[in-house]
């Protein structure tokens, strides 16, 4: 690959969709890794084509001891070299379900409010075409449609990712031939998460059987895909004309419309009326699409508030919480899943005891010949507690919730295992020394909660 073969392709990528104009203010996010050293190389390059001014930043999340000091120096000193002012900063990722979610939000969350108070009208992040294509592996196996296939746009709001047209292979070419350093994150290799696992499995695997063109094809697809969203996403707000503002709507205006059209209708419906669709999943869309053929009322929970049915009317009332009261037996083996509430838990059979514990909250081992029969999934009740392991005293559950941020709203739909009176778990938080694995401990009973919504 020539040296200015990445250029190119960032100048064209710039033209085509429009990332800056000339004079604009750049946040340059920059992790110290390949693919962020080459978007400020590459946008350096172009600085004075486009009359940029560029600002570097620089986010520790604290997760990774020496390896993040690390990045942090070599970030400062990269950004010296190119003469360029940088900002840091640190946070802490509590531990948790979904740490990749979660970290990527704060991650986000932080980079608008610096953007906001350096006044850059665009941040640039180093999204390439070979992350694109885990990206849209990676949503084809949750279930996504076209909007989810659509992978992950050039531009979205005040966000632009040069680089989403070139490969890792022209990321490393380039840096090589311009004799630029990167540093190497150690939990890129760690396959306990899912994007690892695509990347150093599922896509290579794909590569061995078709060819080297699958990240090409599979990113050609999400433009693709993007382009028959932005189509019929355009349909749907039309067909619901004012409609789409209001935090009521008719279902006799939806329920004529195409199924296509019918469910991004609810989609731009519901987006308005509660702001966003944050932690709105597709199993949330479903069933209240399930409303518009019932000729009863009815209403569906959704994160941060609920949706009513009444007289052929759907409506949006924030705030309002499911307060219902849950408990549902579960076996060993045996699986509850609560997708209104967006959670799911199982229990495995018996298996022998090997010693390794748990890596994370959402896991929890118990010892099978200590664990009694009647177990039950239900939700947090006034004067819960629990004695979790290695406190050596007993705790109310509402003060577990408080110590970890959790929301009164939050709570009531959390799960928590228990048997008879006693608390065993409560996933993500606590675990309780009730049935504790120990030395004469020979089979075990291993349960698991997955969050999602």
């Amino acid at each position: 690959m020539s040296r200015d073969t990445l250029i190119r392709k960032v100048t064209d990528a710039i033209g085509a969709h429009a990332l800056v104009r000339p004079g604009d203010h750049v946040l340059v996010a920059v992790s110290g890794g390949a693919d962020s050293v080459a978007l400020l190389a590459a946008l350096d390059a172009l600085r004075a084509a486009w009359s940029l001014r560029l600002t570097v930043w620089h986010l520790d999340h604290g997760l990774r001891a020496l390896e993040s000091a690390r990045d942090r120096d070599f970030v400062a000193r990269l950004a010296a070299t190119f003469g360029l002012p940088i900002i840091v900063e640190r946070t802490r990722i509590p531990p948790g379900n979904n740490l990749e979610a979660r970290a990527r939000d704060a991650r986000y969350g932080r980079l608008a409010v610096a953007a906001r108070d350096a006044g850059c009208r665009r941040i640039a992040v180093g999204h390439t075409l070979t992350d694109q294509a885990e990206t849209v592996l990676l949503r084809l196996l949750r279930g996504a449609g076209t909007r989810g296939l659509g992978g992950m746009a050039p531009r979205r709001g005040a966000i632009i990712r040069p680089l989403l047209e070139c490969s890792r292979e022209d990321i490393v070419a380039f840096l090589r031939s311009r004799g630029l350093s990167w540093v190497e994150d150690s939990s890129n290799g760690d396959e306990r998460f899912a994007r690892n696992r695509v990347r150093h499995r599922l896509l290579p695997a794909l590569i061995a059987l078709a060819g080297d063109h699958v990240p090409e094809t599979l990113a050609r697809t999400a433009v693709l895909l993007r382009a028959d969203e932005r189509f019929l996403d355009a349909v749907a707000r039309r067909r619901l004309g004012g409609a789409r503002r209001s935090p009521q709507l008719a279902v006799a205006r939806v329920r004529r419309l195409a199924p296509a059209i019918r469910a991004r209708a609810l989609r731009v419906w519901l987006a308005a009326a509660r702001g966003s669709l944050r932690g709105i999943a597709w199993t949330h869309l479903h069933r209240l699409g399930k409303h518009l053929d019932s000729t009863e009322s009815g209403s569906l929970a959704l994160p941060g508030g609920v949706v009513r049915y009444e007289r052929g009317l759907l409506r949006w009332d924030a705030g309002s919480e499911p307060t219902a009261p849950f408990s549902h037996s579960i076996e060993s083996p045996g699986r509850v899943s609560r997708p209104d509430l967006g959670w799911e838990l199982d229990v495995s059979a018996p298996q022998p005891w090997t010693g390794t514990l748990p890596a994370d909250a959402w896991t929890a081992v118990f010892d099978r010949a200590r664990l009694p029969c009647g177990l039950v999934v239900r939700e947090a009740r006034p004067g819960d507690r629990m004695r979790p392991i290695g406190l050596g005293g007993h705790q109310k559950l509402h003060d577990l919730f408080i110590n970890a941020k959790v929301g009164r709203s939050r709570r009531r739909a959390w799960p928590v295992l228990a048997a008879g009176t006693d608390v065993l778990w409560v996933p993500g938080l606590a675990r309780s020394e009730f049935a504790a694995v120990g030395a004469a401990t020979t089979h075990i009973v291993r349960a698991g909660c997955r969050f999602f919504g």
